[in-house]
């Protein structure tokens, strides 16, 4: 017999947390629950539309340019350290 997967470690939270809010808060349970899933509703709304907006915006391509630059900057020094040992030993890269 195959059991179902254990669900994801933030789903068990997010289940208990919004357990907890329907018992200690006051008023009806459905009202508690459906007001949580609309705040979270709200949530997923503002991040899709906010996250394309961060990767499109002149900020991160500038800071995105200057990563890449200091990247190929440390790669080059570094295989040109490569090539000097190598060169020591007479290898050939």
């Amino acid at each position: 017999m195959q059991r179902d997967p254990l669900p994801p470690p933030w789903l068990v939270h997010a289940c208990a947390d919004l357990y907890r809010a329907c018992v200690e808060a006051p008023g009806a349970p459905d009202k508690v629950i459906a007001r949580a899933f609309r705040e979270d509703r709200r949530l997923v709304d503002e991040l899709r539309a906010s996250i394309p907006e961060a990767f499109e915006s002149e900020e991160y391509r500038t800071r995105k340019k200057l990563v890449e630059a200091q990247f190929n900057e440390k790669n080059e020094r570094t295989f040109t350290v490569l090539e000097e040992r190598a060169r020591k030993r007479g290898i050939a890269i």
